[in-house]
C-alpha cells in the first residue's frame, strides 16, 4: 500500500475500547501528499480514533500503520519535527501572551524568530501579541492553537476539528489555509462536521459508520452515486449521500441551514 504518493497508510486497523466497544474495524486508509483527506461521520463512528492513531497518539489492537515510512507510535525525532497533531483541545498557558506562546514552540523545534512573525501575519495575531491568552477569543484561540501546529511546517498535519470556535469567515480561512497548504505538497489528514467546506476543499473524503471505513473517493463521486439531486452544486451535499447509505445524520439539518444562512447574511450575500 505504501507509495512515493503516499505520506502514510493504514491497513486492516482495529480498536476496541473498554466494554466491548468496536470503535474501528479493519479499517485502510491512505494519506497522499499534496490532499487533503476528510473523514466524516456521524457521532461515535470512529473518526477522531482513527485520526489519533494515525497521529501516532493512541495505539491500534491490530493492522499496521506507517507515516513518512515510520511507525508514528515511536515517536522518533525524526518523525516528531515532520508531523503535527493538532486536537481540539487547546493546551494553551492562560498567563503566557500571544507572543511568548509562539516563541516557546518555535524555540522546541528550532525555528527562527521569523517564523513568529511570519505566522502572526497569516493568522492575523500581530495585534494581540502582547496580550494574554486569556484575553483572547475563543476565534483568536482556535487561530494560534492552529499556528502553533504549522510551527514547523510539518509534511503530514493531522486535525481534529480545526474550524471549532471560529465564525464563518473564520472557518473559510482556515479552510483555505489548509488548501494552500495540501497544494504545496503536504498531506492533511482531518475531521470536521464543516460538510459545506469539506465539500468544497477536499480532495477525498472518507465516510465512517459505527468503525467502519464505507467508501473514501471524491465529494462530487460520493454524492454523485449516493446523494439526493442536484448532484452539481458548488458544495456536494455530503449530508444526504451519508443519510442515504446508512440513514443516520451527519448533523441536526436545521442548525446546518441556519449557519448557511449566517454565513450568506456575514458575507453579503
Amino acid at each position: 500500500m505504501q507509495t512515493h504518493d503516499n505520506a502514510g497508510w493504514a491497513k486492516a486497523i482495529d480498536k476496541t475500547y473498554p466494554g466491548n466497544i468496536h470503535a474501528l474495524q479493519n479499517i485502510s486508509l491512505e494519506i497522499p501528499f499534496g490532499q487533503i483527506t476528510t473523514l466524516i461521520g456521524s457521532n461515535g463512528s470512529g473518526k477522531t480514533t482513527l485520526l489519533r492513531i494515525l497521529a501516532g497518539v493512541l495505539k491500534q489492537d491490530a493492522g499496521t500503520i506507517e507515516v513518512l515510512a515510520q511507525n508514528p507510535w515511536d515517536q522518533t525525532k525524526s518523525l516528531r519535527t515532520s508531523i503535527g497533531y493538532i486536537p481540539q483541545q487547546k493546551a494553551l498557558d492562560p498567563e503566557m501572551t500571544g507572543e511568548e506562546t509562539l516563541h516557546l514552540f518555535a524555540t522546541l523545534y528550532d525555528q527562527p524568530k521569523t517564523r513568529i512573525k511570519e505566522l502572526a501575519n497569516q493568522f492575523g495575531l500581530t495585534d494581540c501579541l502582547s496580550r494574554r491568552i486569556s484575553t483572547y477569543s475563543e476565534g483568536l484561540r482556535q487561530r494560534i492553537h492552529l499556528a502553533l501546529g504549522i510551527i514547523h511546517k510539518p509534511k503530514t498535519l493531522f486535525l481534529d476539528e480545526p474550524t471549532t470556535g471560529l465564525d464563518p469567515q473564520g472557518s473559510d480561512f482556515v479552510w483555505r489555509l489548509l488548501n494552500s497548504y495540501a497544494g504545496q505538497g503536504h498531506a492533511i489528514l482531518l475531521v470536521t462536521h464543516n460538510l459545506d467546506n469539506a465539500a468544497r476543499y477536499s480532495t477525498r473524503i472518507a465516510l465512517l459508520h459505527k468503525g467502519k471505513l464505507l467508501m473514501c473517493m471524491s465529494p462530487r463521486a460520493i454524492v454523485s452515486k449516493h446523494g439526493s439531486p442536484p448532484y452539481q452544486k458548488e458544495c456536494p451535499d455530503l449530508s444526504s449521500a451519508y443519510f442515504n447509505l446508512t440513514g443516520c445524520e451527519l448533523a441536526d439539518r436545521k442548525r446546518l441551514t441556519s449557519e448557511r444562512q449566517r454565513s450568506k447574511v456575514e458575507d453579503g450575500i
